[in-house]
């Protein structure tokens, strides 16, 4: 009998403490989450509970911090994201491996490119890039998805480039992009209005990207290339934060 009563202290005790965790204010837990975000993120505000709540944070990649808020409506939790660089929102489903994520549509502004764009000597402008619909399953392990699929694209993008002693301008009109996952790697594939495999970009366990310059790219931008057009001229490494 006394075992039962204490087995029976027990699992209260254990059933108030959680519920007291699930219940509090998220402020309690910033100390917690910080040190297992990754290197240069950093969580400025985090308000509200489990159920219904928002995050600020700053990504070093990045100029503006980003907020992230989220209702929980069962089985999934919707999420917006906004930034004074991008505005997206979808749904999220939480499992014991990992995360699904659905994102119905997000707007990402040029500017996020630029960085990138400028480190090797290229100026961009134009519209905003638009993800018409995406699904990427992520792990708690890794910040590259273990598959994704999804579509997005430009209505046109414009960039200035160091040709020789010279710079040319060049302007690309209906860019695509497909996220596709093939032999267990994450790619994004960049195509011109006539399907011409641009670029593919992939995310790394180093949490760097790879981008990969096709061939008819440097067509599209009146660079000759005489070579291979399967292989790709070159490949950038960029970090990922």
């Amino acid at each position: 009998m006394k075992k039962i009563h204490v087995l029976f202290v027990c699992w209260f005790v254990f059933v108030l403490a959680l519920s007291a965790a699930i219940s509090s204010p998220l402020h309690y837990w910033k100390d917690v989450i910080q040190p297992r975000l990754s290197n240069g993120i950093v969580l400025q505000k985090i308000e509200g509970h489990l159920w219904r709540g928002s995050i600020d944070a700053a990504f070093p990649t990045l100029l503006n911090p980003v907020n992230i808020q989220w209702r929980l409506s069962l089985p999934l939790v919707n999420v917006q994201v906004t930034s004074d660089d991008f505005t997206g929102w979808g749904a999220m489903s939480f499992g014991f491996s990992g995360i699904d994520l659905w994102v119905d549509e997000a707007r990402l502004g040029v500017d996020l490119l630029k960085p990138v764009a400028k480190s090797n000597d290229v100026n961009l402008d134009g519209s905003a890039f638009i993800v018409d619909r995406l699904f990427a399953r992520l792990n708690y392990h890794s910040v590259v998805p273990e598959k994704w699929r999804g579509v997005g694209r430009f209505e046109s993008i414009n960039a200035n480039y160091a040709f020789g002693n010279t710079r040319q301008n060049v302007r690309l009109n209906q860019v695509s992009v497909e996220w596709v996952t093939r032999d267990k790697a994450q790619l994004m594939l960049v195509y011109s209005h006539k399907g011409k495999h641009l670029l593919t970009v992939e995310p790394t366990s180093k949490e760097e990207l790879e981008i990969s310059i096709m061939p008819a790219l440097l067509n599209e931008v009146g660079i000759p290339w005489s070579g291979d057009t399967e292989y790709p001229v070159a490949v950038l490494i960029e970090p990922l934060f």
